[in-house]
């Protein structure tokens, strides 16, 4: 038979609970609560010691978050220890149940620790998405001479309870917050393709408006510079200093040791977002811990900025959460690296396009069907002269042959795996005019993030020889780089200054597309290659559509917005106000 509590004890039970209710109840902030929390059950268990820790197992580290300690007694919130010297906080993180001890030399030995002494001990494990999280606790260096009650044990438990959800429910709103802010960012990146004319100018809307959230410490993007042997900080924005004294010296070994503890090399290096949890822990000899210390951020992201398998370099983005950059918010920081990529390769093809001075590169690839196994080429050269992007990675080439190769042209598509269609559009007496679709063209997609726009593509026997466009800010080494790393039969035949062909042979030319977006672009092209404005037509506004992968509605917007554009340009002098 249960004994049960003498009613003066039933009675200060209840007045503890309610006093328990009134501190939960109150408009406090969690660090405040948690303090009126130590400062009633303390006196209710008689412990000099009340604490809630964050743990991180693999680095042995124990931070203690919120503290109450005796007079005298140094220790502060933020101070951190081995989570091996605290044997019974061990056993609660191990076990991920409460531990109840009143005298640790006389019921455990086994939990007896020199260096802090502990000798009473009643603590609950905080879970937080099904980790162990910390611990809530409460303990002594003096040994109590009677056991904790039952209700002691309960009742902590229970305030462990509280403390996980509380955790847990401000990490959710944490992670909503920040989500909400990166898709915010994510538009404005997109938006500012049209608002700012550099590249420079791109990066640093996304840094300076990661940076002023409130989810986010610090953000920059860098890219590797040979001739330093380190990332070189291209924008920023954040803390003073913060920046200048992160470790980003460019390790000469393999990644998977030197680079190990470096998320952004490793993300340059793999192509795969880095995220580090908990990065001021970790031991003593990490570079990338010791700054997070030093700079007060708990977690960060590396994620690869990119366009078409061309990197830009490397966006890192620090938040003072230690549990940052998971879930839902992970995806969306990579998907702000791919947006932030795409922008910056809208803005170098804008460049690319603006102004009659270009710079002409011819890349010749050696023997470049024989990593489909092809032996036997076409006998005729084949030229493709005209590009157009349809969907995400869709390409529709337009070309033409002799008629003598059209019959090995159309085999040749049928061996290539990404070569989905040709279809002939003009077979005339000469030279047999054609389009091509396919599902991925890689080097052009390659080029066209680079900042390029290829000119021609010419295969001739084996060989294939590409001439293509770039404005001349455009760091052309980097260029030949990307183009030979995929390709290593390919060298450079020659590099010229010299005026875009367009504004060389028409005064027209490209100025009165500079207003269209790429997509409208792209539309206006594909329906003048196709022979969409031909009498008759050689394809219905359905074709050209279905060649760009959109309705035709969404075909006939872009087509009627770039129209509307390009006869304002022509005709504005004209208008009426």
């Amino acid at each position: 038979m249960a004994i049960q509590p003498e009613p003066t004890e039933l009675r200060r039970r209840e007045r503890t609970l309610r006093e328990v209710y009134q501190v939960l109840a109150s408009p406090r902030s969690f660090a405040d609560t948690v303090d009126a929390l130590f400062e009633l059950f303390r006196a209710e268990l008689g412990t000099g010691f009340a604490t809630l820790s964050r743990v991180h197992v693999e680095a042995d580290e124990y931070i203690f978050e919120r503290v109450l300690a005796p007079e005298g007694v140094d220790l502060q919130p933020g101070d951190r220890t081995t989570l091996s010297t605290l044997p019974n906080c061990e056993r609660v993180v191990e076990r991920a149940e409460t531990l109840v001890c009143h005298d640790v030399d006389a019921v455990a030995p086994e939990l007896a620790d020199p260096e802090w002494g502990i000798e009473c001990y009643l603590g609950a494990p905080v879970v937080v998405d099904g980790e162990v999280y910390g611990t809530f606790c409460f303990y002594d260096v003096d040994a109590r001479s009677e056991a904790f009650t039952q209700w002691d044990a309960t009742v902590v438990d229970l305030l462990g309870k509280w403390a996980s959800q509380e955790i847990s429910r401000r990490r959710h709103v944490d992670r909503v917050t920040a989500l909400n802010e990166l898709n915010g960012i994510v538009r404005e990146v997109t938006g500012a393709v049209v608002d700012q004319p550099t590249r420079e100018a791109v990066e640093t809307v996304a840094c300076e408006r990661l940076a002023e959230t409130d989810s986010f410490l610090c953000a920059w993007i860098g890219a590797p510079d040979s001739e330093s042997e380190r990332l070189r900080v291209r924008t920023e924005a954040g803390p003073d200093e913060m920046v200048d004294e992160m470790p980003l010296a460019l390790p000469a070994s393999d990644i998977e040791t030197d680079a190990a503890r470096s998320p952004p090399i490793r993300a340059l290096r793999t192509g795969q977002v880095q995220t580090r949890q908990h990065a001021a822990s970790g031991p003593a000899n990490d570079e990338w811990c010791a700054h997070a210390q030093r700079y007060g951020y708990g977690s960060l992201a590396s994620v690869p900025v990119a366009e078409g398998g061309s990197p830009y370099g490397v966006l890192t983005v620090h938040a003072e959460r230690p549990h940052g950059f998971v879930g839902e918010e992970g995806k969306a920081v990579v998907h702000l690296g791919e947006m932030l990529g795409h922008a910056i390769g809208a803005v170098e093809r804008e460049q690319a396009l603006a102004g009659d001075a270009v710079v002409e590169l011819t890349l010749r690839i050696r023997n470049a069907l024989a990593e489909y196994d092809i032996a036997e080429a076409p006998p005729d050269p084949v030229l493709l002269h005209d590009f157009v992007r349809a969907g995400d990675s869709e390409v529709i080439a337009f070309g033409t042959t002799s008629q003598a190769a059209l019959s090995e042209t159309r085999e040749l598509a049928d061996a290539l795996p990404n070569c989905k269609s040709v279809t002939v559009t003009d077979d005339g007496a000469g030279d047999v005019a054609f389009e091509a679709e396919y599902s991925a063209f890689p080097l052009v997609s390659q080029i066209t993030a680079l900042g390029g726009r290829i000119d021609q593509f010419l295969l001739d026997g084996v060989d294939v020889r590409v001439t293509a466009y770039f404005a001349p800010e455009v760091d052309l080494s980097r260029v030949v780089d990307a183009v030979t790393d995929r390709y290593p039969s390919a060298d450079l035949v020659s590099k010229r200054e010299t005026m875009r062909p367009e504004q060389a042979g028409t005064a027209v030319g490209e100025s009165v597309t500079a207003d269209l977006t790429d997509r409208q672009r792209e539309a206006l092209r594909t329906a003048y290659l196709a022979g969409y404005f031909e009498r008759p037509r050689d394809a219905s506004g359905e074709e050209v559509a279905d060649r760009l992968d959109v309705t035709n509605s969404t075909f006939s917007q872009h087509l009627r917005a770039a129209q509307a554009k390009i006869f304002a340009r022509v005709f504005d002098d004209h208008r009426a106000e």
